[in-house]
């Protein structure tokens, strides 16, 4: 019913029933009433799911409701957390009023309904931030502190609506490009660990998110005009890692395909170059991307060897030193040593770094008598990425 009504009521009407909501549903403890919650967490997330009444949200309203949408997913995170810490067959000792001890065992059933309830509710308040953030002329600098902070919390803390999460967080992101790069770069390296836990997960949807998060944050790692990115990119080294394991270790069907590009030539170049590619699905799109920063960061990681130490030669400089120089060689070893499935992935790799950096080709020459020598290799696609990588 909610759904049929949002789009005939007029703003005026919307924002008192907002309103309402923010001022009825939280008892004085901090909870939610429970009678009222479902269905009003539910109408308030989709009603701010409509743009024509989020866009004429004033600013003091929008501030209003985010506070509300913060401090809710705060506590009810915290509930979350208390929740996954207890064993469900916990045994719990209570006096009676007579001096004896009694033991009560929580059934699994509670548990789990306690779990879908909290799922629920966070569900609809992570959905109505994703609203919040996403609305186009909203005051997002006022709060993007605050949306950051709770946020990058309930990442750390909560495994659950991980994708929604992230979402509205690349919404704040974009604004705080051109707003608060500070801000923006903390934020940035506080995910870093957080994706690299997360980079293994069979959900596509949360790695399409975190994917967009990379692509908006790279500039603050990548150096620009001589100038050194806002966050370190050893930071990254470790994500690179689960980056390349996890690409490397997809299925041939889950990996770029010859088929998924379209080729394009110009009159003042007849070579196939990478930038010329279109990718013609979004699986080919998400695995180009993929592709495209694992490049990006293999080669910051390679160049910082020749950047000075800021802070002096220490006993660990040589041993890091060491490592980064060795990416790079690395991949390329494993274009000949890896198995097939693994083969063409590393293959791909080393093509995005060629296309991003054509002077490091120096590299393959190493290895051009090896790369020759697979060329009779009966797998066909194996084959045409191997010229390829000879083309560059």
């Amino acid at each position: 019913m909610v759904e049929t009504a949002t789009p005939k009521i007029k703003n005026k009407t919307a924002y008192a029933v907002l309103d309402h909501i923010t001022g009825t549903l939280p008892d004085p403890d901090g909870t939610f009433c429970e009678p009222l919650r479902n269905n009003y967490l539910r109408s308030f997330r989709i009603i701010l799911d409509s743009p024509a009444i989020g866009e004429h949200l004033r600013p003091k309203q929008w501030q209003a409701n985010v506070d509300f949408v913060l401090e809710a997913i705060e506590t009810n995170a915290t509930e979350d957390e208390i929740d996954d810490a207890t064993p469900l067959s916990r045994e719990a000792s209570m006096s009676s009023r007579y001096g004896h001890s009694l033991s009560m065992r929580v059934s699994q059933s509670s548990g789990s309904r306690i779990t879908k309830v909290t799922n629920t509710v966070l569900e609809e308040l992570l959905g109505a931030m994703r609203s919040l953030s996403a609305i186009t002329n909203a005051p997002l600098v006022s709060r993007s502190k605050a949306i950051c902070d709770t946020l990058v919390q309930y990442l750390t803390t909560t495994a659950r609506l991980q994708e929604t999460a992230f979402e509205a967080l690349n919404n704040v992101l974009l604004a705080l490009l051109t707003e608060d790069v500070s801000l923006a770069a903390r934020t940035f390296s506080a995910l870093v660990p957080i994706m690299r836990m997360l980079w293994t997960t069979r959900s596509s949807a949360l790695r399409e998110q975190m994917l967009s998060t990379l692509v908006i944050c790279r500039d603050l790692v990548t150096a620009v005009h001589g100038r050194p990115g806002t966050v370190d990119v050893s930071l990254v080294q470790p994500l690179v890692d689960s980056m390349i394991s996890e690409y490397t270790s997809r299925g041939d069907k889950d990996i770029l395909q010859l088929e998924d590009i379209v080729f394009h030539t110009t009159q003042h170049s007849h070579c196939l170059r990478l930038r010329n590619f279109c990718p013609t699905s979004s699986r080919s799109l998400a695995n180009t991307a993929t592709l495209s920063l694992i490049a990006s960061f293999l080669l910051l990681l390679h160049e910082r060897q020749d950047a000075p130490m800021l802070n002096g030669l220490d006993e660990e400089g040589p041993r890091k030193k060491r490592k980064i120089t060795s990416l790079l060689r690395e991949a390329l070893e494993h274009v000949m040593a890896a198995n097939h499935q693994a083969r063409v992935a590393y293959t791909q790799i080393v093509l995005f770094v060629l296309e991003q950096a054509p002077a490091k080709s120096s590299l393959v020459l190493e290895h051009t008598p090896a790369i020759t020598s697979s060329l009779t290799d009966e797998d066909g696609q194996n084959v045409a990425w191997m010229y390829l990588l000879l083309s560059r």
